[in-house]
């Protein structure tokens, strides 16, 4: 596989130079069809939009990329954007009107098993295989939900962002961007059972009760998005919580930069992916308020968590009230 020189030079987190922050090849690499994943990204023009994520020029003549520091390459996924929680998907529109530039959305393939950050926002990853640059045209197909938004944007750079085109192309950015933050409801559950929406509720529940706890909560995020991250299936899986741990420590100080934890922290990471089915509860406070913070979203499944197999008192009192709501 042939490699493309990159230009620019780059200080990565642990303070080692970085010649090359983004190599380039031109072949693709090969990835198991069934580890497959589909995502998506943007850049500015030419080089990739961020100063302080490798920022550098993109190949656009290669076939694949791989990130030479612990900085990994960044993209996002399609319910990511569906759940309009993604800011990488909406920065450019808002760049891009505020400072009257064009932008290029991408087309990447990553191997699934390679991914060592995810959350609601974006997924990061040490390769992918570049598919294509997306039109404006393409991009709407694929993001219909998103159709006003996109129109309005490309009719105001199609004009050279002339006034008469700026109100209308902000006013649809804006209506578009209603929809952040909001958490998605457990009766109105579209996607898999164990997915991005699943995490978000985990982060929410492990957030209130580390609050509640007066304990710290870095632990809960990375927790709520990948202890379900290698599960085969939405059913019968014993082992997900054993593969989540070996795919942290597989990717350990890839995880440990993106979600700012101390060595500690990803012990007890660990230990939480990998028994938060089979434990009631351990001798960790952050690894119980992980526990509770999963059980808690048991009724998207229609079952109502039991306060006597809750692992905190929060996480049992929280049970209780949801006992009585369904009775």
């Amino acid at each position: 596989m042939g490699t493309m020189q990159n230009r620019f030079e780059y200080d990565d987190p642990y303070n080692n130079r970085v010649e090359n922050p983004l190599e380039f090849f031109s072949e693709p690499f090969e990835i198991k069809p069934e580890n497959r994943l589909t995502v998506y990204r943007f850049n500015n023009d030419q080089n990739t939009p961020f100063a302080h994520v490798n920022q550098c020029q993109w190949d656009y003549k290669a076939k694949a990329v791989r990130s030479n520091s612990h900085l990994g390459v960044y993209g996002f996924t399609d319910e990511q954007v569906r759940l309009g929680r993604c800011n990488y998907f909406f920065n450019p529109f808002s760049d891009g009107l505020n400072c009257r530039f064009s932008f290029q959305f991408l087309q990447l393939e990553v191997d699934k098993n390679n991914i060592f950050h995810t959350d609601d926002m974006e997924v990061v990853f040490p390769e992918a295989n570049f598919i294509k640059g997306l039109t404006l045209l393409e991009l709407k197909a694929i993001f219909p939900q998103y159709e006003a938004m996109i129109d309005a944007y490309s009719i105001a750079a199609s004009n050279n962002f002339q006034d008469q085109y700026m109100d209308k192309a902000c006013n649809e950015y804006e209506a578009a961007r209603r929809t952040a933050g909001l958490i998605p409801s457990m009766l109105n559950e579209n996607q898999g059972i164990h997915g991005i929406t699943h995490g978000i509720r985990v982060e929410r529940n492990g957030n209130a009760i580390c609050q509640m706890l007066g304990i710290d909560k870095r632990v809960i995020r990375p927790f709520a998005y990948l202890h379900d991250f290698c599960r085969e299936n939405d059913g019968t899986d014993p082992e997900h919580g054993l593969r989540a741990a070996k795919h942290i420590e597989k990717h350990y100080d890839f995880v440990k930069y993106h979600f700012s934890l101390s060595d500690t922290e990803m012990k007890l990471l660990m230990f939480a992916c990998e028994n938060h089915t089979d434990m009631i509860r351990s001798d960790f406070e952050i690894v119980n308020a992980c526990f509770d913070a999963d059980r808690l979203d048991l009724p998207r499944v229609g079952t109502t968590p039991d306060p006597n197999y809750m692992a905190t008192t929060i996480g049992g009192l929280y049970a209780m009230a949801l006992q009585h709501q369904v009775k």
